[in-house]
């Protein structure tokens, strides 16, 4: 039970833990009484799944190749949910440069394991094909987590197979609207929003991203099955940002907050209000603004400090990381001066006033600012060189951050 909780919370399950449901599973099989099933091999892997072992995903190969070989312990849609949500944790793992592994994992790599991951895929479609047992027809987790496997692959190809994956999803459930434990097989929004953190990762490669993912975004909010959620939303902006090729990203993430608000008044949908994730996703595309016209430059800075209003005025408190991306839009969208430097200097007053200037604010400050504006607003850092000492920042103007 502890075990279980943990997985729940998303907390990694240690080599301890997957000993113990080893040893029972051995046991089991030792037993003349007792017969292990396929809930007892889905605990294992579902142990496995969530280790931290670096072979795991070999280690679960293995495994799930041993119940196919098996006549009564034939993967099925619930095995391969964790098989494939094991995959997607490591290729989450593997991208961050801090991993053990020693640094990000190459595209190819990933696609390579992306391949491998839909082999189990096909091998379960194969199986339902075969048997009609419905516990073997991949659902909307299945579909959902094979498209998230591809997403991190981070290319334009494993954009197109999950792309492939959806309409597949959507072709069965005009066929089959349920599974034997009631699971929808249609799409859900998080269907929705995997696809466009897919076209995210490759948005700097394909300019028909944005396009795509606002077709999506679209579809999405005129099916009546979907329960709408803020995180598609965040998605979009996401990918809008960092397209190299789209224009007005400020006015788009404006009425991307505008349209989410007018849902979540609709639908009465307190989990469809913009979150703070959603707002740092629109003032990232206030940051990245491109336009070759600088009056769209202005219009941006506008945005971007009318979109911190709106935070407050949510009643969601902006934290170091808002007054962070806020400052980026100020050194990105003003020529450094006079005026610049009184925004920027504006922004620092807000930070210090809610108690989140840290030492990222503070960085993010010195890039926005004049070296003399910003040490006269903080002359107590300053040694006799202009050199600012971060170790010194008052506990005061910090104490809202959070794990600080």
């Amino acid at each position: 039970q502890t075990q279980k909780s943990k997985k729940n919370q998303g907390e990694p399950i240690h080599e301890p833990a997957i000993a113990q449901v080893e040893a029972i599973l051995l046991r089991v099989q030792k037993s003349s009484n007792v017969e292990a099933d396929v809930r007892s091999y889905n605990a294992l892997v579902d142990a496995h799944a969530h280790s931290q072992s670096p072979d795991k995903l070999d280690t679960l190969d293995r495994i799930v190749q041993h119940m196919r070989s098996t006549p009564h312990l034939n993967p099925t849609s619930r095995t391969l949910n964790s098989l494939l949500h094991a995959y997607s944790l490591h290729m989450k793992d593997v991208s961050n440069p801090n991993h053990r592994s020693g640094g990000p994992m190459h595209y190819k790599k990933k696609e390579e394991l992306a391949r491998r991951a839909q082999r189990h895929f096909k091998q379960l479609q194969k199986q339902y094909q075969e048997s009609s047992n419905i516990e073997c027809l991949p659902d909307a987790i299945t579909y959902t987590t094979m498209m998230d496997v591809w997403s991190r692959v981070g290319s334009v190809q494993a954009t197109h197979e999950a792309e492939a994956l959806l309409k597949e999803l959507k072709e069965q459930a005009d066929s089959t609207t349920t599974t034997s434990s009631g699971t929808n097989q249609r799409p859900n929004a998080y269907s929705y929003t995997v696809l466009m953190s897919s076209w995210s990762r490759c948005a700097v490669r394909d300019e028909s991203a944005p396009r795509r993912v606002e077709e999506l975004l679209e579809e999405m909010i005129q099916d009546p099955t979907i329960t709408l959620g803020s995180r598609p939303f965040t998605a979009a902006l996401l990918c809008y940002s960092k397209s190299p090729t789209l224009t007005g990203k400020a006015v788009k993430a404006l009425n991307t907050l505008k349209r989410i608000k007018e849902l979540a008044k609709q639908q009465s949908s307190d989990q469809l209000k913009p979150n703070l994730q959603c707002y740092h996703a629109a003032l990232e595309c206030c940051a990245k603004t491109n336009d070759a016209d600088l009056r769209q430059h202005t219009v941006a800075l506008k945005i971007a400090f009318a979109i911190l209003q709106s935070m407050k005025l949510d009643g969601i408190e902006p934290t170091n990381v808002t007054y962070s991306k806020l400052f980026k839009a100020v050194e990105v969208l003003l020529p450094a001066g006079a005026e610049r430097n009184k925004v920027a200097v504006a922004a620092w007053q807000q930070a210090k006033q809610a108690a989140v200037a840290d030492v990222v604010v503070v960085k993010a400050f010195q890039k926005a600012a004049d070296v003399q504006v910003v040490l006269a607003q903080m002359p107590e850092l300053a040694d006799r060189n202009g050199y600012v000492d971060y170790s010194s920042i008052p506990l005061s103007w910090r104490k809202n951050v959070v794990g600080r």
